[in-house]
């Protein structure tokens, strides 16, 4: 008979009751339907075998068959069927017998059959559009046996396919994925700085215009907590800690509705109490609800910024505040043994890789104590920030540092003192960078050697991975990032 459409596949989503599905096309015989089973949420595929899961009725007739299922598929599952009879040709045609039309045309239709599943089979393959004109053959490689969680890629002509060695893995995109998803963040906290620092020049310039600092106001521990009035705004408050530690109310951001909008605070004495400045509700500094002024002339210059939600101060720190640190980061240099090795990423982050082997990859700073110290104040190293590219494991970053004051031979090798933090784990995610704990530098009396620090002193640092201190230490590179680790002179 003849075959007057060329679709030979069906599909039925199942409700878990239904059991007969009609396949309305000529087929020769039971076994040329296949059945496959399909699970939609997770796109598993079953072919199911006939008689054991269901039976087929309709060959031969001309206006097609049915399947019925020994069991209903169920919701969320997809029923396929389609026509595939066997690639064979059984007509047995001898010479002079007779020659049934009914036979061959059986015959004819079961190849045109055989035509439109290989022309279905071929819709369903990666092929080239009957446009394209350039060569290309799409052989796979030889090696192809290699290519374990490879991505297929082009070669460098683009006529064919690179060798298998020459495809990236999955891990290879996983880590390109998260070093892009990383240089959007550093992308967008970069943009978002740059507006901020936009805004603050204009409020800046707008500011100055309108006198910026228009009196001083005294306070001292007698004054404490102090809270500012919006009134005050373009006034600097010089704060004495004598006395005790001072805490001064920053005013509510809504309230300030001038031109004008900084408020000036320094600490001026050389005692270890602190300024804490408290902002009102919640309004927010530089993202925090308080921030500190720790030593003398450490201040803070701080702008209303009323586009944010919540309202937030956009602080500009003065003096020695911030730790006694330093936004550039420290110089760090390496001795004669075995150095970290430098790399940029591909993002553009500079790293330092400390190795798990050898035991020690060291390098060293020399700080400069600042005149601002105050004397029996720990000194340590904060800020620091590293990663790893496996998802487990412990890290033990030390230091070891000795002072050089006056007097004392440059040649000489005094005795250390050496950092008492613990290890760091990798959290299970991999390249997810881990805040570092604070290393000491002195006890926490401010002394190396029971020597004590004093400011004009030299202190020399080497910090190193310490593996052989690690107890189920990470088996693979800490990456440090560059200029994360700053040095904190104050309480």
């Amino acid at each position: 008979m003849a075959l007057s459409t060329t679709t030979n596949r069906v599909s039925f989503s199942g409700n878990g009751s239904t059991t007969i599905f009609s396949f309305p096309y000529y087929f020769l015989a039971n076994g040329d339907l296949v059945v496959i089973l399909r699970v939609d949420a997770t796109a598993v595929e079953t072919t199911k075998t006939i008689t054991t899961h269901y039976t087929v009725s309709g060959a031969g007739v001309a206006a097609g068959g049915s399947v019925t299922m020994l069991t209903a598929p169920a919701s969320g599952e997809t029923l396929i069927i389609y026509r595939d009879p066997a690639a064979t040709q059984g007509l047995d045609l001898a010479e002079n017998d007779a020659s049934p039309a009914e036979s061959q045309e059986q015959a004819h239709d079961r190849i045109m059959m055989i035509a439109q599943r290989l022309k279905d089979r071929m819709d369903r393959t990666v092929r080239l559009t009957d446009g394209f004109a350039p060569t290309f053959d799409l052989k796979l490689p030889s090696n192809l046996n290699e290519a374990l969680s490879k991505i297929p890629v082009t070669n460098a002509t683009g006529d064919g396919w690179a060798d298998c060695d020459d495809w990236p893995s999955t891990t290879d995109i996983d880590e390109a994925e998260a070093n892009a998803t990383a240089a959007a963040a550093s992308a967008s906290a970069a943009s978002a700085s740059a507006s901020a620092a936009a805004a603050s020049a204009v409020t800046a310039a707008a500011v100055a215009a309108e006198q910026t600092f228009v009196d001083v106001v005294y306070l001292t521990f007698a004054d404490s907590p102090y809270t500012v009035t919006a009134s005050q705004v373009g006034k600097v408050f010089d704060v004495d800690c004598t006395g005790g530690a001072v805490t001064v109310n920053i005013p509510s951001i809504a309230l300030v509705t001038t031109v004008n909008k900084a408020f000036v605070f320094v600490k001026r004495d050389l005692s270890v109490n602190k300024v804490t400045l408290d902002a009102n509700g919640t309004d927010t500094i530089a993202g925090a609800a308080t921030i500190t002024l720790d030593s003398q002339n450490a201040g803070a210059i701080l702008v209303a910024d009323t586009g944010s939600a919540p309202d937030d101060w956009t602080k500009l720190l003065l003096g020695s505040s911030g730790g006694g640190g330093g936004g550039a980061g420290l110089e760090w240099y390496f001795g004669d043994s075995n150095g970290p090795i430098e790399e940029v990423l591909s993002n553009g982050l500079r790293v330092l890789d400390f190795g798990q082997s050898p035991e020690e990859q060291e390098m060293f700073c020399q700080l400069a104590v600042p005149d601002s110290y105050v004397q029996g104040t720990q000194i340590k190293l904060i800020d620091g920030k590293f990663f790893s590219p496996t998802t487990s494991g412990n890290v033990l970053f030390r230091t070891e540092t000795v002072i050089f004051k006056a007097n004392i031979a440059a040649t000489s090798s005094p005795t250390a003192h050496t950092a008492t933090n613990a290890q760091q784990a990798i959290d299970g995610t991999t390249n997810e960078i881990v805040e570092m704990s604070d290393i000491d530098l002195t006890n926490a009396s401010g002394q190396i050697n029971s020597v004590a620090v004093a400011a004009g002193d030299t202190l020399l640092v080497k910090f190193y991975r310490d593996t052989s201190a690690e107890t189920s230490g990470l088996a693979d590179t800490a990456r440090l990032l560059r200029s994360s680790l700053q040095p904190k002179f104050t309480a």
